[in-house]
């Protein structure tokens, strides 16, 4: 779970700090922290799906509601049919 978050977070960091400056914007501390806040939410909005599915395929069926599933893609596609 850590690793895929912060892989995820310091990329985006990386390539909004580039993005920022090719626009020619200054890393200012207030910049950076606005750079890292939404890397935190990209991060964050990747991973936390991704670890509720691992939760519910760890727990099996008596506490999923019968989601079934010996792979993550299945497990998601069923996850998304039933609950959207």
């Amino acid at each position: 779970q850590v690793v895929p978050f912060v892989a995820v977070q310091q990329t985006s960091i990386d390539m909004l700090k580039n993005i920022a400056g090719e626009r020619g914007i200054e890393p200012t501390p207030p910049v950076l922290l606005c750079v890292g806040g939404m890397a935190g939410i990209a991060a964050q909005s990747v991973v936390y799906p991704l670890d509720v599915l691992r939760r519910r395929m760890q727990l099996g069926p008596e506490a999923t509601g019968s989601i079934v599933a010996d792979r993550t893609w299945l497990a998601l596609r069923t996850v998304v049919q039933k609950e959207g």
